[in-house]
């Protein structure tokens, strides 16, 4: 802000100028979409003409709770968010409190558990359709030289396994991620608390668990966070992998808007919209949730 000549007093007006354009983009290519949406969520559309547009109330969300479908995407989503807080999170603080304490060779394992994620998801899901296809496969193959089989239909074709493959499959995907995220957060912890830790005679266990697991919380909310948010929206790597099959074994929530809103030849626009709109809701509820779960154990560790 400039002031005035005459008064001395900043001008608002030159403010607003100044942010006017910012503004101008930021309703009309966020704001309005937004809006647009959740509009959207509420009609019967194919998403070709508005002339098309119906509004239905809340038929859609009625729909959604006797759609098997989308349970079934809706569970495995949240399969994808438990395994991955449970085995990336928890598998990476182990690892970055290891190389954190200053083995030899430590630099090269972060290396070596980093490149997984500057690849593609789409190079990955390719990578691993070959490397499991029960023909071809490296996997397979391996198997059948010590005597073993695969599974009957393949890794990726089998209902009651292909899900876990997935999440295993994006879980070595961004494991590295989430450990340098770890590293970084450790290496902000003063060295002095844990020497005196060690002088105290605490055993590497009680320094772990008293001392940088709790200095650590923040860190750990954030990488929690940041994980669950992406477990709970992966698509390209379900769709590479399996298309969300077979028979909708796979699909995840993301996969399934994908499916309605452009997969289907007749588009039900509205509907997929509308479980979008409901994935939102959940993915801010469990963000909400866990720095909740965090605040209120900071301030138990507080007291």
């Amino acid at each position: 802000m400039r002031r005035s000549a005459r008064t001395g007093r900043y001008d608002g007006r030159f403010a607003l100028f100044l942010i006017a354009p910012a503004f101008f983009f930021y309703t009309f290519f966020l704001i309005l979409p937004l809006l647009g949406t959740v509009v959207i969520g509420f009609t019967d559309w194919t998403g070709i003409s508005f002339a098309t547009l119906k509004f239905t109330g809340l038929a859609n969300f009625v729909h959604m709770a006797a759609d098997e479908f989308f349970w079934g995407a809706l569970r495995n989503s949240f399969l994808f968010v438990i395994g991955c807080l449970v085995f990336q999170v928890g598998i990476a603080l182990i690892f970055a409190i290891i190389l954190e304490s200053g083995p030899r060779f430590a630099k090269w394992f972060r290396s070596i558990f980093f490149v997984p994620f500057v690849l593609s998801l789409v190079v990955v899901g390719i990578l691993f359709n070959f490397l499991l296809d029960p023909t071809l496969g490296i996997v397979d193959g391996l198997l059948r030289a010590i005597g073993l089989d695969g599974p009957k239909f393949g890794w990726l074709g089998t209902r009651t396994l292909n899900v876990f493959v997935v999440i295993g499959v994006h879980i070595w995907r961004n494991f590295g991620f989430t450990m340098f995220l770890l590293i970084a957060g450790l290496q902000a912890i003063p060295r002095a608390l844990q020497e005196s830790a060690r002088l105290d005679g605490a055993t590497p266990w009680q320094l772990a668990t008293r001392v940088t697991i709790p200095l650590l919380r923040e860190v750990l909310v954030v990488a929690s966070v940041i994980t669950s948010i992406d477990a709970m929206r992966v698509f390209d790597l379900v769709y590479t992998l399996t298309g969300g099959g077979p028979f909708h074994s796979s699909e995840t929530v993301v996969t399934y808007i994908y499916q309605l809103g452009l997969g289907t030849a007749r588009t039900q626009h509205g509907y997929a919209t509308a479980i979008a709109l409901v994935l939102t809701v959940i993915i801010m509820g469990m963000s909400a949730l866990q720095f909740s779960l965090a605040r209120a154990g900071k301030g138990a560790v507080t007291s």
